[in-house]
């Protein structure tokens, strides 16, 4: 029981990180009350600023590639045909 609750934990912090922050994330997995922070919420808080800063990283990458690349065809284009 304790793997199942282990990986449901694991799908909704991936799946709450995309759509909010990372304190949204931590305070919607705690199991305890709202005074001060364990280890676990701590793993938690990290792990989440590493995946949403990751992913953002990824996403301003492939974002800035395809603009690059969009670029360069249009630039050719032009000066293909002057």
């Amino acid at each position: 029981m304790a793997v199942v609750d282990s990986r449901r934990a694991t799908l909704a912090s991936l799946t709450i990180r995309i759509f909010s922050g990372m304190l949204i994330t931590m305070a919607c997995l705690r199991k305890r009350s709202y005074n001060g922070m364990s280890s676990r919420d701590w793993r938690i808080f990290l792990w989440s600023w590493f995946i949403g800063n990751g992913y953002w990283a990824v996403t301003c990458w492939l974002g800035v590639s395809a603009l690059e690349w969009v670029w360069r065809v249009v630039n050719n284009g032009i000066n293909f045909f002057f």
